[in-house]
């Protein structure tokens, strides 16, 4: 299932989270169109772009805390911050 979508600054992109692995990860597609990229291996959900386009924030899911952020292309998954409880990321609760 792909859920979750938001659109890159400049409206050339959708990224969204899907599971079509199997596990939960965050993929990107042209917006006019076309195959999808995978961007996480390791999970990942609510993908947020940075003003500069370049790199991605996110949560990994339920089950892990903190913020992540990868190249918007794909590539090394790094934490931000473990702080953020698990499941709370892009909740306004």
């Amino acid at each position: 299932m792909d859920v979750v979508p938001t659109w890159s600054r400049d409206s050339r992109w959708i990224y969204f989270s899907s599971d079509r692995t199997g596990s939960i990860e965050l993929w990107k597609m042209p917006a006019e169109g076309g195959a999808p990229v995978q961007i996480t291996r390791h999970g990942g959900v609510n993908a947020m772009e940075s003003a500069d386009g370049t790199t991605l924030y996110y949560a990994k899911g339920i089950e892990t805390a903190g913020v992540w952020k990868v190249p918007a292309g794909g590539g090394e998954e790094v934490l931000v911050l473990d702080a953020l409880a698990a499941a709370r990321w892009g909740r306004s609760s």
